[in-house]
């Protein structure tokens, strides 16, 4: 289960969209922290309000690396790509970075998580000559 609800979300970015309010305001009469508002901000203008669905999503590396690269090109912030692209955290974008500059492009191909499956080994029956 998320942290905020997708109406709490919504009620909060409309609340700050109408302009009465400033960032802070808004933040405190929701009970939420000011990032999480700006991030859903910038996600609704961008997606409307699929931008502020909450999705699992296990991204492959040329997406990773499209992502790297449009900030690379126009100089945006991972804040900024995160919303271009629905990412739901500028954070995963940080860590695409790090990883890439640590360990190289490698770094980047997704691993599996979790147990192996535990497929019965097929046994195979000596050939009688």
């Amino acid at each position: 289960m998320t942290k905020y609800s997708l109406e709490l979300k919504l009620k909060a970015v409309l609340a700050y969209l109408e302009g009465v309010d400033s960032f802070s305001t808004v933040a405190k009469q929701f009970n939420t922290s000011l990032t999480p508002l700006k991030h859903w901000v910038a996600h609704y203008k961008e997606h409307g309000i699929e931008g502020l669905m909450s999705t699992y999503t296990n991204y492959d590396i040329s997406f990773k690396m499209d992502v790297l690269n449009y900030m690379n090109d126009f100089g945006v912030s991972s804040t900024h790509a995160a919303a271009v692209y629905n990412i739901a955290s500028p954070s995963t974008i940080n860590k695409w970075i790090k990883q890439l500059e640590e360990n190289g492009v490698g770094a980047l191909e997704t691993n599996k998580k979790g147990r192996p499956s535990m497929k019965k080994e097929t046994k195979k029956k000596p050939v009688e000559g």
